[in-house]
């Protein structure tokens, strides 16, 4: 795998034709929903981040009902696992 700006290349599976390479985005920003201050971060590629903690107010979030991590509940991108998985 080969990372760059915020991408990492992978392979995915594509039957008798080979691969197909499919980049990963490992950046997002995320936004606190209590005061709106947002930050661009870098996603772990091989798990879900379960909390974090603002730097604009200290909160700490946690993710939403239903979804695994708190970039796929506050921020722009889903994270790196479910994207594999897509």
């Amino acid at each position: 795998m080969r990372e760059a700006a915020g991408l990492i290349k992978r392979p995915v599976p594509q039957g008798p034709q080979g691969y197909l390479w499919r980049r990963m985005v490992t950046k997002a920003r995320i936004t606190c929903p209590n005061g709106g201050f947002s930050k661009v971060e870098t996603m772990p590629t091989d798990a879900c981040r379960h909390l974090y903690r603002c730097d604009g107010c200290g909160a700490s979030l946690r993710p939403l009902a239903g979804d695994c991590c708190v970039f796929c509940s506050y921020s722009d991108q889903v994270c790196p696992p479910k994207q594999a998985a897509a």
